[in-house]
């Protein structure tokens, strides 16, 4: 007689690749030891406490969403034995579209045109303009300078895009995402 406890292992490389997305950021520190209800568990070297995290739903992402995607008549999308042929809607692959869930822009836009009023209604639609205005028109930017072959350099500010006022940065200070306007103001 065989328990199903509903413990299963998977690829670890694909279960540390989806921890990392989730906010695992000392990988060498755990050990991938198990699966169960769509979790992916890790047992930490030194403590040997777990934890988890919350599998990619891979078979929702897999396809692209496109509602005519099979209708394409491309040789990736033919399936079939000679005689029972037939085309299929395309994996999204590697680089998709509309953050992963379509394989191109034309299917993007077929589901623009069938979804998109309704999307909109649903999460809210505009009823005025928004206004950037120099309150909250403030980005960090950056200018390269090519030195003719003697190396080259950047230039780090936050920029006002309706002034064009700059404060500097420094590298440091860009890369932070923490360093924020009003930081940069008091210094």
């Amino acid at each position: 007689m065989e328990i199903d406890t509903g413990y299963y292992t998977r690829d670890h490389i694909k279960a540390f690749e989806n921890a990392k997305s989730k906010g695992l950021d000392k990988p060498q520190d755990f050990m991938y030891m198990y699966s169960k209800e769509n979790k992916d568990f890790f047992k930490n070297i030194m403590d040997r406490k777990y934890i988890n995290f919350e599998q990619w739903k891979d078979k929702m992402n897999k396809y692209c969403q496109g509602p005519k995607c099979h209708t394409y008549m491309t040789t990736d999308r033919k399936r079939g034995m000679k005689g029972d042929k037939y085309f299929q809607t395309r994996t999204v692959g590697k680089y998709g579209y509309g953050n992963g869930s379509f394989c191109t822009n034309i299917c993007l836009g077929d589901w623009w045109v069938k979804h998109g009023t309704r999307a909109i209604d649903h999460f809210g639609r505009l009823h005025q303009p928004i206004r950037l205005v120099p309150e909250n028109a403030w980005v960090k930017d950056y200018d390269y300078h090519y030195n003719d072959g003697n190396g080259s350099s950047y230039t780090h500010y936050f920029l006002n895009k309706v002034t064009n006022e700059r404060i500097s940065l420094t590298e440091a200070q860009y890369d932070d995402n923490n360093y924020t306007l009003e930081r940069a103001r008091a210094a």
